[in-house]
């Protein structure tokens, strides 16, 4: 704390180069306030305080410790402080037995807020400071808009070129599209006309073929009934032929045979001792068994 006090006594004694003497009263009288305020804090702004502390037992193993601690304090471009810590542990083993401790830990930030408020100060009274800074924005500000336009131009032409790309493939691929297609309909009516043609022959020829088939064979039919008819009436013709013929026969035959048969009968007469024997009836019972 004593480089710091050192510097806060710096500070104050070059506190009029760079504050403006023109301040009003009530400025300079804050001013000085919150300086004497900071030269007057003799406390550290942070403490700890550990009274009373009892341990039995600590044992603390560490491998591959490394440790760097850095504080930077810049005043240019408005004041930077910087503090930081590296620390690599590998490894590390503690063990603590029987602690007994009463501690205080006291941190003050009035310092550091004494350092923030004297610049805005210095900031609200010397304006000038802020054109630097604005004028680096500006010219950010100027690139990134280049930039941006750059890309957006980059952008526009590309999307020309790929518009104008796809029109022109679009336009081919309709062209191909409707050559295709103009090939395709005249393919399939070529095809559907062959096909029509194809269909009408061949149902002409099955016609002619049907109506030829139907003709020979009702021509084979008609003959057919025709043979069958004129067959059945010649049979029939011989039929009553030989069924009249046999009657003839038999009605000539049975004039004959009963002329022979009274021949024959009136012959036996003539002739003595062949008179007709008298057959004695036949008594009609039967001896049933006993």
């Amino acid at each position: 704390m004593a480089d710091a006090t050192e510097f806060d006594r710096d500070d104050e004694g070059r506190s009029g180069e760079y504050l403006d003497d023109g301040a009003g009263s009530d400025d300079a009288g804050t001013a000085d306030a919150t300086d004497t305020a900071v030269k007057n804090s003799a406390e550290p702004d942070v403490l700890l305080d550990v009274p009373d502390l009892r341990v039995d037992e600590i044992n603390l193993e560490v491998e591959d410790l490394r440790a760097k601690v850095s504080l930077q304090a810049e005043v240019l471009d408005l004041v930077k402080l910087n503090v930081g810590a590296d620390v690599h542990l590998g490894r590390v083993a503690l063990e603590i037995k029987g602690v007994e401790a009463q501690a205080l830990l006291k941190v003050r930030l009035d310092n550091v807020a004494g350092i923030l408020e004297r610049v805005l100060k210095t900031i609200d009274r010397n304006p000038q400071i802020l054109e630097n800074l604005t004028h680096g924005l500006g010219t950010a500000a100027r690139e990134v808009g280049e930039g941006a336009g750059g890309a957006v131009r980059e952008v526009g032409s590309g999307a020309g070129e790929a518009a104008e790309s796809l029109g022109e493939g679009a336009g081919s691929a309709v062209r191909e599209v409707g050559s295709g297609a103009g090939s395709a309909t005249e393919s399939v009516g070529r095809g559907a006309g062959s096909a029509t043609e194809s269909v009408g022959e061949g149902a002409g020829s099955a016609t002619e073929s049907v109506g030829e088939g139907a003709g020979s064979a009702a021509g084979d039919v008609g003959e057919g009934a025709a043979s069958a008819t004129e067959d059945a009436a010649g049979g029939a013709r011989k039929v009553a032929e030989d069924v009249g013929d046999t009657a003839r026969s038999t009605a000539g035959k049975a004039p004959r045979g009963a002329a022979q048969s009274e021949e024959r009968a009136s012959e036996r007469k003539k002739r003595p001792g062949t008179g007709e024997r008298t057959q004695r009836p036949r008594s009609s019972r039967r001896e049933q068994p006993r």
